[in-house]
This record gives C-alpha cells, sequence and structure tokens, in this order.
C-alpha cells in the first residue's frame, strides 16, 4: 500500500494515496500535492481521523457482541456488565484502590462507543490484576 504524507499547520501525517483520491477531487496524487493547502490538509486529517475511529469503534462492537467484556486502560481495569441500575449495560471501572466510576447505556453500540471515548482498549484476563 502506496501511502502520502499530507501537511498541516501543526503536523503532518500519511494516509493510503487510494484513500487519498477517494476523498479529494484531484486525479492523481501529483496533482494534488501540488495544489492542496494546509486548511485542506487539516480537513483530511480530521475526516481520516473520524474513519479510522469509526472502524476501530465497529470492531469493538462486533468484540462486545461476540461476549468480550474485560478492558484496560493504563493503571485502570473495566468490565462490561448487565446494569445493576436498570435495563441495559453498565460498565464499571476500577483501580488499586477500588471502584471509580461507571456508566450505562442501552445498547452494546453505546457502549462500544463511551468506552472507546474513555480510552479502554479489550485485553485478556490473564493481563487483569484487579478486576479478576
Amino acid at each position: 500500500m502506496t501511502t502520502v504524507t499530507i501537511n498541516t499547520y501543526h503536523d503532518s501525517f500519511q494516509i493510503p494515496e487510494t484513500w487519498l483520491l477517494e476523498n479529494t477531487d484531484s486525479q492523481t496524487t501529483d496533482e494534488f500535492l501540488n495544489t492542496y493547502t494546509w486548511d485542506e490538509g487539516e480537513w483530511l486529517y480530521i475526516l481520516y481521523k473520524i474513519e479510522q475511529e469509526d472502524k476501530e469503534i465497529a470492531s469493538l462492537i462486533e468484540k462486545l457482541k461476540k461476549g468480550h467484556a474485560l478492558f484496560k486502560r493504563e493503571n485502570q481495569e473495566g468490565i462490561l456488565h448487565d446494569s445493576s441500575k436498570g435495563e441495559g449495560y453498565q460498565f464499571s471501572y476500577f483501580d488499586q484502590n477500588g471502584p471509580i466510576g461507571d456508566f450505562q447505556t442501552e445498547t452494546l453500540e453505546e457502549a462500544a462507543r463511551k468506552i472507546y471515548e474513555y480510552g479502554f482498549q479489550p485485553c485478556h484476563s490473564k493481563n487483569l490484576k484487579i478486576v479478576i
């Protein structure tokens, strides 16, 4: 896969060349690179980041549907379970001192989005020390 480096005001990032051509009006990569502005670079960065996040959340939804329920974020661990406060799902998270917090959702899709936004990553029980 060929990638292209796009500059923005504060940084640069790489995207697949095919993605660039699918998301711009340019006929060729060279045409785009010779004419784009940093404003366009910023816009492409935002668009690409959103698409990548959506893919990661979709993958997380599939894992939740298959029963995956254990998560980790730095020194915190979390577990998705049936809500103890009503209908739907509850995500509870802990550190070495005990419970930190939780949130409720009605659907797995909502749970996946919030788990992702909180920065938790799926993990195996052998990588947990607090929840298990």
